[in-house]
């Protein structure tokens, strides 16, 4: 009852959020970038739930279309973590996550069978307290292979190949993570877009996990999402879920 009653909390929160980073709701990127001298606003909310632990992120990321094909961006937030360490006691802990500082480079257009094909690096940067378990306390790089192909009229498909070379903090031995995975979207109606994806992680032991979810385009470059997931091979989380507000807008230059 007592999980029960913060997910209704997390979808209540969840719709008051004003108008969150990368192809939201999903894991996996395209290869879109926005538009040259456009930016974008995310604003979201995710949770995640493990056996003994509960876990609340608040993600913000601010994107901007640097050139055409090229775009930068920051993503930040705070987070709650809650877990067991014994049968009688939990704890909770509550700060800031790492700082995210990404860019996204478009690299071929699709032409025929060829996909189009995009790169994009990410540099973690541990603002999250690692003494309260909220982080490593140690940087982290990442670098992403992105391909998107258009299949028929209202569907595309997504693949992501990256790695991430992990910080290794002096009490911890972490390994290096090799991640992929696909999704595919189709366009349901006009404004509304059905999106899922399997996609997962190595780094010893390979975990798998899905996401589905929906898109929404209300009006004035502004999309409603959410996404359900869980694990279904390998240690991971139980159940996850997201919601969040994406606005895209540019300033007229005078």
């Amino acid at each position: 009852m007592k999980s029960m009653c913060r997910v209704a909390l997390f979808f209540i929160l969840a719709c008051i959020c004003e108008p969150a980073f990368g192809a939201r709701p999903l894991t996996v990127n395209d290869t879109a970038s926005l538009d040259w001298q456009q930016w974008q606003v995310e604003i979201g909310i995710g949770y995640r739930q493990d056996l003994g632990s509960e876990h609340f992120d608040f993600p913000f990321a601010l994107t901007y279309g640097l050139v055409p094909g090229l775009e930068i961006g920051a993503g930040f937030g705070g987070q709650i973590d809650e877990r067991a360490e014994t049968e009688n006691k939990t704890i909770r802990e509550i700060g800031l996550g790492d700082l995210m500082l990404g860019t996204k480079l478009e690299l071929v257009s699709e032409h025929g069978w060829l996909p189009a094909q995009a790169l994009s690096p990410l540099v973690k940067i541990p603002t999250a307290d690692a003494e309260k378990g909220l982080g490593s306390g140690e940087i982290d790089y990442d670098l992403t292979w992105i391909a998107s192909k258009v299949i028929g009229k209202k569907a595309n498909a997504h693949i992501n190949v990256g790695y991430t070379w992990v910080g290794d903090p002096p009490s911890e031995d972490l390994r290096d993570i090799f991640h992929y995975g696909l999704a595919v979207d189709y366009q349901l109606v006009e404004t509304l877009q059905l999106e899922g994806e399997v996609f997962a992680q190595k780094d010893g032991a390979t975990v798998w996990q899905y996401n589905v979810g929906l898109r929404w385009d209300t009006a004035d470059d502004m999309m409603f999402d959410m996404a359900l997931g869980s694990t279904f091979s390998g240690e991971g989380p139980h159940f996850t879920a997201t919601m969040g507000l994406t606005w895209v807008f540019g300033f007229e230059s005078r």
